[in-house]
């Protein structure tokens, strides 16, 4: 199995090896890993392949991982540290982590709050170090168009719901449409100034991955 440059395997006949009960291996994984089945030597093999999901979106949680216990400890000592220190952000700010996965969501018109619950690897690691550091955060969407980047609160717009008539018959251009949805412009030096704000980015998105971020708003 490989993903962003680790390579890492399982072999069920060593794990299975030295356990005198018949048992089988396996190993579950994210749809993003890239990942092939080696050669049998001796023996035989025989694989299943399962693809799981949650049938109903609010009806189980992940448990809870533990993929980088001392990592994420020692990121949550160096964030608490961060937010008392009267010198860092002085005035407040937005604190932005990217999603390092991509999630797939029914429509435009679910709240990102749900993905809470279905967080995978490293941004359920930062999902819970934020909540035993009892910081407020949001999901935001941020989306770019022609290097200008929008973020929305919680939702993604709709644009596909009237088709093009948005950009087209009304007259509106895709910024002022995405102003009247409530988007805020990012780092823009547009006229739209009023809805400006500045997210201080602590962890980029994973490559290829849609623009959903986690984000806690600093207030001193």
């Amino acid at each position: 199995m490989r993903k962003n440059g680790v390579e890492w395997s399982f072999d069920s006949s060593k794990v299975l090896a030295d356990d005198g009960e018949p048992r089988l291996g396996y190993v579950a994984l994210y749809s993003d890993v890239e990942h092939e089945v080696a050669i049998v030597i001796s023996g035989y093999r025989i694989t299943i392949t399962y693809n799981l999901y949650f049938d109903q979106p609010n009806s189980h949680s992940l448990p809870t991982p533990l993929s980088c216990v001392s990592t994420m400890t020692n990121f949550k000592d160096e964030l608490s540290s961060l937010l008392i220190d009267p010198e860092f952000l002085p005035e407040g700010g937005y604190l932005g982590f990217g999603l390092e996965y991509g999630y797939c969501l029914s429509n435009c018109r679910s709240k990102l709050s749900n993905l809470e619950n279905r967080l995978k690897g490293v941004d359920a690691d930062l999902m819970q170090a934020f909540k035993e550091l009892s910081l407020v955060m949001s999901f935001w969407s941020v989306i770019d168009h022609n290097g200008k980047l929008f973020v929305c609160e919680d939702y993604i717009p709709d644009a596909e719901s009237e088709g093009d008539s948005y950009f087209g018959e009304n007259g509106q251009g895709f910024t002022e449409w995405m102003v009247s949805e409530g988007a805020l412009i990012l780092k823009s030096n547009s006229r739209y100034t009023k809805v400006q704000i500045d997210i201080n980015w602590v962890k980029s998105f994973g490559k290829g991955t849609p623009g959903r971020a986690i984000v806690h708003q600093l207030r001193k």
